[in-house]
Order: C-alpha cells, then structure tokens, then sequence
C-alpha cells in the first residue's frame, strides 16, 4: 500500500504538472496570437508608409519638372523683355534728331 500512495502521489504531481503545461501552452498560444497581429499590423503600417513614400516621390518628381519649365519659361520671359527693352532704345534713337 506504501508504493499505491506513492504512486497515487506522484500521478498527482504529474495531473498538476500536465495542468501547468496546457495553461502554459495556452498562454504562449495566445501570445503568439497576439504576436502574429502585431506582425501583421507592423507589416501593414510598413507597407502604407512605402507607397506614402512613392507617392511623394513622384510628387517630387513632378514638382521639380515643373520648377523646370517654370525656370525655361522665366529665361525665355527675360530673354523678351531685354528684346523689347533694345527695340524701344532702337525706337528712341531713330526718333531723336542728331545733334550734330
């Protein structure tokens, strides 16, 4: 009967054990739950911020061809103003009597 106690004893210890581990496994399965949707959430935010980053890539791009024709566009202007400011120096010279 000492070796049914001990036995009886032991298979208790080893319920409580059994115990222990499926608690513990359920709980490393619910974090690994958790952990799987922080990965997933994570995966996600990077994602967003990636074609955040095209997006504003190709606005970048776009502004700065827009800057270039701004820039061609202001020389080609400067380049008609100078021409009309040497016509009207051309108009007032041939109008103006030589003093000679």
């Amino acid at each position: 009967t000492e070796q049914v106690t001990r036995l009886t004893g032991e298979r208790e210890k080893g319920g409580e054990a059994l115990r222990w581990a499926e608690s513990e496994i359920d709980r490393l399965r619910v974090e690994l739950e958790r952990s799987e949707a922080t990965g997933a959430e994570l995966f996600a935010r990077v994602k967003n911020r990636e074609e955040e980053e095209a997006r504003l890539r190709e606005g970048l791009n776009s502004s700065e061809e827009d800057v270039q024709r701004l820039e061609r566009a202001l020389s080609a202007a400067h380049g008609a103003i100078e021409e009309l400011e040497q016509s009207a120096r051309d108009a007032l010279r041939d109008k103006t009597p030589d003093k000679t």
